[in-house]
């Protein structure tokens, strides 16, 4: 009998404890070579939020990338954007939601060639979507090809009003055994049987159009569980070619409060799909502190431990004070129903969060073995918040997180990294720059990557060290007290001595400034000063110039509204939190307002300010607690600003 069907004891505790010895290799520290960065700089976008391997959509042979930023607000308020990357090139496809606050981009995932036309396909969710039901959430699937659009071949709907459908989005494997791959939905809101239980949707692939109706609904144990909250497919647990997929649920209450869960489904027999009670379990024992949600996030771990079966790793970011752990389940030909874990790596100091995100990235280091990743966005080196992620070798064993590798931030052109929270997202990157070995992606959605605004990044962690080809430009849009604007652009090739030309147009070619009239070179950075009224009747400019080769670039940005003319909030910093946001508003002129904080089911759960404020703007900070002083729990608050007949929303997700 195998240690893993005898009687379970404490086992976190006994892991941590020293039953494994750690037998960590030392190999040289890992870099981010370059930086993906955010279409435009504007504040509370979370590019990074969500990063994910997106397969060959275009058919070149080269891996390409998907990067959600679900508080994008240039094109709408919290409409979010992704954009896929095409590995080589630089080149890149920016798609965004229909519906302002959906929150698209809040997840991505490449799906494989659902369709069959030979070119890998992407979705994207959206699980703030209103357009059925209010927060039912929505999910986009992009269709790839050697041109491929910005229009959604499919869109799906969730259930029921608050599922927050599209949470999380999944590759599935080929569940039905018709040779097309499948897809898979999470929404951990979704009353599917019991209050916030949460489901999973199965969807079949197809020749030519798959159907918008799911093939199987998986659903969680009990009201409050939030099963769905994550999902991955697991290809080969058991070592015989049988496909699975990992769902976690990070509030079940059993055998600890909110100690969590994750579930493993195997596709059945004969073409037949997974059975709806899980295979596997992973859970807690009764012994472990309760808080620790297990299942926040999960992952395949490819083979870890150097045998042929697919292993499994799941995030437990709340563990002992939010220290935050990750447990590594080895795959087995005969599994155990509720499997002990086989590694235990804990975070290094309370708070860390080690375990927000966990990542299989390949062979990353030559080993012939594979490696995982896992995220700790709230660890205070090098700066409070800034965020770290470890790499760990596969065949080695851990206890800490302090014996992985630490993923240095390299030369990042970093204003600061405190509050960068790096580590929130983490994903295989496949072969980005051609070298024959595997890359990998990390997010930072609160970074500010040398653009004066807290846009987010994504750090490319390059094998052969070439920096991956990103965004060529940026630009940061400050609001001068003469009613006039300093729109300042920067980016690789702004100093570039072999470029020239440089002018900046409306959408609709009318030109603004030029190098011989109203743009000039100040430092690293090409300035525009403009006026405020004019760019008012703008929703884009553009920035053209001319390569040495002779050839025309151009980048577009969209122009969000200037600040003080209008009644608004802004978007929540840091966002994610823990333990403390600042949300900003700013007043057209003197009135009395309220700013209230609102969880998921509209209740008040505190009031910021209820009296006279304005003109102009003012910062309340936000410390994670209600009217009693009492912590709230994790998960997503509403922020409603009301005075003078108007309103405004935002939102911030609390993270432990």
């Amino acid at each position: 009998m195998s240690r893993r069907h005898t009687a379970r004891t404490v086992v976190f505790a006994l892991i941590l404890a020293g039953l494994l010895t750690a037998t960590a290799a030392f190999v040289s520290a890992q870099t981010i070579s370059s930086a993906l960065s955010a279409p435009s700089a504007a504040a509370g976008g979370l590019y990074g939020q969500s990063v994910n391997d997106a397969g060959d959509v275009n058919g070149d042979g080269l891996a390409d990338l998907i990067v959600g930023s679900p508080g994008d607000s240039r094109n709408g308020i919290n409409l979010g954007s992704a954009t896929i990357f095409f590995g080589g090139s630089g080149d890149r496809l920016y798609l965004e939601g229909s519906l302002g606050r959906e929150a698209f981009g809040w997840s991505v995932a490449g799906i494989g060639d659902v369709n069959g036309d030979g070119y890998d396909d992407v979705a994207v969710g959206a699980p703030l979507n209103n357009a059925v039901g209010t927060e039912q959430g929505r999910v986009y699937v992009y269709y790839g090809g050697a041109s491929m659009d910005a229009t959604a071949d499919l869109v799906l709907d969730g259930e029921l009003p608050y599922d927050h459908f599209g949470w999380c989005v999944s590759r599935g494997g080929d569940l039905d055994g018709d040779g097309r791959p499948d897809f898979l939905v999470g929404a951990p809101m979704a009353n599917a049987g019991a209050s916030d239980n949460g489901a999973v949707y199965l969807y079949l692939g197809d020749n030519g159009d798959p159907s918008t109706d799911y093939a199987k609904r998986f659903e969680g144990e009990i009201g409050g569980d939030q099963f769905g909250y994550s999902v991955s497919d697991v290809p080969d647990y058991k070592g015989d070619g049988t496909p699975a997929f990992v769902v976690g649920a990070p509030y079940v209450d059993q055998p600890v409060t909110n100690g969590g869960r994750a579930y493993l489904f195997f596709a059945g027999s004969g073409g037949n799909l997974p059975s709806s009670t899980a295979d596997v379990v992973f859970k807690p024992d009764s012994g472990d502190p309760s808080d620790m949600n297990l299942g926040w996030s999960v992952s395949q771990a490819g083979f870890f431990n150097a045998d042929a079966r697919t292993d499994v790793v799941i995030g437990a970011p709340g563990y002992l004070a939010a220290r935050g752990l990750a447990a590594v389940f080895y795959g087995e030909a005969d599994p155990s129903a509720e499997p002990s874990p086989d590694q235990v790596i804990l975070g290094e100091t309370g708070g860390d969060s080690l375990g927000v995100s966990v990542a299989d990235v390949g062979d990353v280091l030559g080993s012939d073995r594979t490696e995982i990743v896992v995220g700790a966005p709230s660890r205070d080196v090098p700066g409070e918040n800034a965020g770290m992620v470890y790499l760990f070798e596969g065949g080695s064993t851990y206890t800490s997180a302090s014996q992985g590798i630490v993923v240095e931030r390299g030369g990042l052109a970093l204003i600061a990294p405190a509050g960068d929270r790096l580590g929130v997202s983490a994903s295989y990157a496949g072969d980005l720059d051609g070298d024959g070995v595997a890359d990998f992606a990390l997010g930072a959605p609160v970074g500010n990557n040398a653009q004066n605004a807290l846009t987010g990044y994504v750090g490319i962690v390059s094998s052969s060290g070439v920096p991956v080809p990103v965004i060529p430009v940026r630009m940061d849009q400050r609001p001068l007290a003469d009613d006039r604007c300093r729109l300042e652009f920067r980016g690789p090739v702004v100093d570039a001595p072999l470029v020239s030309l440089w002018s900046v147009e409306t959408g609709g070619g009318r030109l603004l400034a030029d190098l011989h009239e109203g743009l000039v070179h100040e430092g690293d950075a090409l300035v525009a000063v403009l006026s405020s009224a004019l760019l008012r009747e703008m929703e884009e400019v553009e920035l053209r110039w001319t390569t040495a080769e002779g050839l025309q670039e151009v980048e577009r940005f969209a122009l969000p509204t200037l600040p003080a003319l209008h009644f608004r909030l802004l978007p929540p910093s840091p966002n994610p939190f823990n333990p403390a946001t600042v949300v900003g508003f700013e007043l057209p002129s003197a009135m009395h307002v309220s700013l209230q904080v609102l969880d998921l089911r509209g209740r008040v759960v505190r009031t910021l300010l209820n009296g006279p404020a304005g003109p102009g703007h003012m910062d309340l900070r936000f410390d994670g607690r209600d009217e009693e002083g009492r912590i709230l729990a994790n998960g997503v608050y509403h922020f409603l600003l009301k005075g003078h007949g108007m309103r405004a929303t935002t939102r911030a997700v609390l993270v432990k």
